[in-house]
Order: structure tokens, then sequence, then C-alpha cells
């Protein structure tokens, strides 16, 4: 016999993993677009509370969290006894390389990163608050790589919230 709770059956949670089997992920959001997405509420909702001011607080507060992030990728690789090279800082990064679709490139310049698909930028666009996003694109890779070690150098010429077509980024040493 089924006992039922507050309209919950067994066979409701039954048909619900059933069904959540069926449907997989297909409606499923990533969860750096969740995360990307509340970025951008927080983001709109402080520029609108405080203008330029409040966008100013938001960039600190990114070149904040991505220093703190290099920091601790640092602590690290010296807890590893490695030294804070470019090769340790994709090693031991604390990003999830697989969630970006990306070409590397290596040349005169330095190493090339090319991402064409970037689940916080789907978060952005989808939610309709990439002009918050861009805040956060803008600062938090080059804060990231300076906690990490302030001698390497990242530039960034192309941004896919700016209207690139790709989000370009060149590491190299001093």
């Amino acid at each position: 016999m089924m006992k039922k709770t507050e309209s919950v059956t067994m066979d409701d949670l039954l048909e619900i993993a059933s069904k959540s089997d069926e449907v997989g992920d297909k409606y499923k959001t990533h969860p750096y677009s969740l995360m990307a997405h509340l970025f951008g509420v927080v983001g709109e909702e402080v520029v609108k509370a405080f203008g330029d001011k409040g966008k100013e607080v938001v960039e600190r507060a990114v070149r904040r969290f991505g220093e703190e992030r290099g920091k601790k990728v640092a602590r690290l690789v010296k807890s590893s006894r490695g030294e804070l090279t470019l090769n340790n800082f994709f090693i031991y990064g604390d990003l999830k390389s697989d969630a970006l679709s990306y070409v590397p490139e290596l040349d005169e310049e330095g190493f090339h990163i090319k991402i064409s698909s970037c689940p916080f930028k789907d978060g952005w666009v989808s939610t309709g608050t990439g002009e918050y996003g861009k805040l956060y694109c803008e600062h938090i890779d080059k804060a990231t790589l300076r906690g990490y070690n302030p001698s390497l150098i990242l530039n960034v010429p192309r941004l896919m919230l700016k209207g690139d077509d790709i989000c370009e980024l060149i590491y190299k040493n001093k």
C-alpha cells in the first residue's frame, strides 16, 4: 500500500526517477552558466543602485576574487615543491578546462587560448546580463594570473561579450 505524503505518492517518485532518466540533462543548466547568471544579476543590481561607484565595486570584487584564486593555486604549487611557472598554473589551476571549447596555439607572441564556447558567456547572454558579465571577463583572468605570479603576463585582445567571435587569451613570461 502506498503512503501519501503531502500529495506526493511513491508512484510519483518512481515516475520522477523514470522521466528524469529519460529527459537526462536536456533541460539542465551548466553550473557555470548558473553562477554567471547570479553574477550578472548581482552586478546589474549593484550598478543600478550605485551607478559608476557600483561598477567600480563590482570590478574591484572580481579582481580580488581572481587574485585570491591565483594565490590559492600558487600555494598549491609551492606545497608540491613546484615553481610558479606558466606550466604549473595550468596544471594546478582551479577551473575545469572541459567546461570551455578552446584551441591552444603557440607562437612568438606567447601561448594563446582561443575560446569559442563558454558556459559563463552562455549564462550571461541567455539572461540578458552580458553587460555585467563583461565586467567579470575584463578582469578575472588577468587578476587570477597576477595573484598566482605577478611576473607572468596575460593579454586579452578579444572577448565574445565585446562582440568578438572568440575570447583570446595570450599568456607569456615577462
